[in-house]
């Protein structure tokens, strides 16, 4: 445990994660992944695309996750408007 200075008590820091310790889950892609998101997300907006592997989360890269956020952008403003 380390003792944060501005709290005045003891706080538990997370342990820091590893730079790069996670790749883009799209195969052909070796890039760092910045963004973890739903698999069945993913497939839907990016029918086009494949996995490394199956899961229910799945790690992707900027570049993906700009591809992503196009596709995704109407359906994304139906949601905010719904409310």
């Amino acid at each position: 445990m380390t003792k944060i200075r501005n709290l005045g008590r003891m706080a538990r820091l997370a342990p820091p994660k590893e730079k790069g310790s996670e790749t883009c889950m799209i195969s052909g892609c070796k890039e760092d992944a910045v963004r973890s998101i739903s698999a069945d997300k993913l497939k839907k907006a990016l029918s086009g695309v494949s996995l490394k592997e199956d899961s229910r989360r799945v790690h992707i890269c900027k570049t993906h996750y700009r591809q992503f956020r196009k596709k995704t952008k109407g359906e994304r403003e139906l949601e905010r408007l719904g409310w």
